[in-house]
């Protein structure tokens, strides 16, 4: 049986791990990208996002665009999947295909068990802080104006930094209930992904249409006005006065009888 050897970003050292025990530590966000592994034995260390057994579940962010500074936002693709095997299957996939290096903002491997099913998704993140980047995905799609009807939003980070970073996310212009504004902060070390899910019921006076949900990288303590918006840079990223940042969702609230039968999920 095959054991490793891990280097973590912080050059802290783990010793004969199984391939399911590293493939568990990248999963759970435990290990990222900057990890180094050589199999129990051997004296060459190797960068972990460029071994075959584990490739697949690191995140990727294309410095090509990121190392330019007025990149606040990019485009890439999000696999996220309540199936380990599935996840590295998906994401594999997606970087396996032709000139994905070069081509590709980013993309960001998710495996989360309250996810429903599997997802192979295009998607944006956004540079709310220096080298480190959030992204997120909405499910249901849709969510109905009946009593207890709520979406559920998976909120991710990934730091490209070397060192352990913690931030927090301030939302805005649409209710969040004070339990689950603690999803909203993050302590992802150097090279990592984190995941936290945020559970969003539709509000009672939101009625039906399209309503708009905030993130920025600042509160209203911070003496940032609501007002104070300078413009938008791309489709759903903002900057405000003082070089604050933010990006913003829209939630669909439909009528019960609107709501589509489900389908099979995207893969």
């Amino acid at each position: 049986m095959v054991s490793w050897d891990v280097q973590d970003a912080d050059q802290k050292s783990m010793s004969n791990l199984e391939t399911q025990g590293v493939v568990g530590a990248l999963a759970a966000g435990n290990l990222g990208m900057y990890a180094k592994v050589r199999r129990t034995g051997e004296s060459q260390w190797n960068p972990v996002y460029q071994t075959q057994e584990f490739f697949a579940l690191c995140a990727f962010v294309n410095q090509k665009f990121a190392s330019n500074s007025k990149q606040l936002s990019m485009n890439g693709n999000i696999a996220i999947s309540n199936d380990l095997q599935r996840l590295i299957a998906m994401s594999a996939r997606i970087k396996g295909s032709p000139d994905f290096y070069n081509r590709v903002g980013f993309c960001a491997p998710i495996y989360d068990a309250q996810f429903p099913g599997s997802a192979s998704i295009g998607g944006k993140i956004f540079r709310l802080w220096d080298d480190f980047w959030i992204g997120s995905v909405l499910t249901p799609a849709q969510a109905t104006t009946a009593e207890g009807s709520s979406f559920l939003l998976f909120v991710y980070a990934i730091n490209t930094d070397s060192k352990r970073q913690e931030h927090e996310l301030h939302s805005y212009d649409y209710p969040i209930p004070d339990d689950q504004k603690s999803n909203l902060t993050f302590a992802v070390g150097g090279g990592g992904i984190a995941t936290h899910r945020v559970r969003i019921p539709v509000a009672r006076d939101s009625g039906e249409g399209v309503h708009t949900l905030t993130f920025r990288n600042a509160s209203t303590s911070d003496k940032l006005a609501k007002g104070a918006l300078v413009g938008a840079l791309t489709l759903g990223s903002v900057i405000y006065k003082g070089g604050h940042r933010g990006f913003s969702m829209q939630l669909r609230v439909v009528a019960p009888q609107a709501v589509p039968k489900p389908v099979a999920p995207v893969t």
